[in-house]
């Protein structure tokens, strides 16, 4: 059964407390969170409380390769006491991506973070922007990442911003599948250079068949975000009902 989670940076200007924040994302039909820097507000027993109160998963957590790198025990104490084994690379910027040297270096990097996580009980995923899609020899950026990462990274693909970089979400889905635990549910204006989210329905992503593929392909959690509304209440129950929606599933 395919469940919807919504990335926390969509809400992060709302001005409740975070376990409060959490109760919100709740009553809006959502059954899991993937965690942002806000997460670090409340004590971890608070939203630890929150979380069960509210019968939501703790499905994932965006943390940055350099804090990681840097506080790896905290992350990994802290995200561990939250009950949440997931950590994901929100991007890595475009000097990673612009040779084939580079994403060979990237891979070997994110291979080594990998394998370090699993050895602790957690698996480590790489989310794309747009910039991961660039030609190299004929091939896409993260195609290559893909191929070149160890089995220890996953990859959670935004589905928007894919489209947006120029390539086929849906053919993505089907490729590689089997590395792709968690699907970022966004949309995007293509055209548009100061637009890399808009509401789910209002841009140029094929939302349907994007979904249909991920769930036809046994993915189960579908994580929505929109990093720019300035109206993220009313974003958080549109985008809520919207991916329902998508999925053929009623919030409770």
């Amino acid at each position: 059964m395919p469940a919807i989670a919504v990335q926390m940076y969509t809400v992060r200007d709302l001005t409740d407390s975070y376990p409060d924040v959490l109760r919100r994302v709740a009553d809006e039909g959502y059954d899991g969170v993937e965690f942002a820097y806000r997460v670090r507000e409340s004590p971890p027993e608070d939203v630890r409380q929150a979380l069960a109160e509210n019968d939501l998963s703790a499905v994932s957590a965006h943390v940055p390769y350099d804090e990681l790198e840097s506080d790896f025990e905290s992350v990994v104490e802290m995200y561990g006491e939250l009950g949440c084994s997931t950590l994901v690379i929100p991007a890595l910027d475009d000097s990673h991506f612009e040779s084939t040297e580079a994403v060979a270096e990237t891979a070997t990097k994110l291979s080594s973070l990998g394998d370090r996580l699993s050895d602790r009980g957690f698996d480590l995923l790489y989310h794309n922007h747009t910039h991961e899609f660039g030609d190299i020899d004929g091939d896409l950026a993260f195609e290559r990442l893909i191929r070149e990462t160890s089995d220890s990274v996953g990859f959670e693909l935004d589905v928007g911003l894919a489209t947006k970089g120029g390539a086929d979400p849906v053919a993505l889905l089907r490729t590689y599948a089997d590395r792709i635990p968690l699907v970022h549910v966004t949309d995007t204006l293509v055209d548009d250079p100061d637009r890399d989210h808009v509401e789910l329905g209002d841009g140029d992503t094929d939302l349907e068949s994007a979904v249909e593929v991920a769930r036809d392909l046994g993915i189960e959690w579908f994580v929505f975000e929109h990093g720019q509304s300035t109206a993220q209440a009313e974003t958080l129950q549109r985008g809520g009902e919207r991916l329902q929606s998508l999925l053929g599933v009623t919030g409770d």
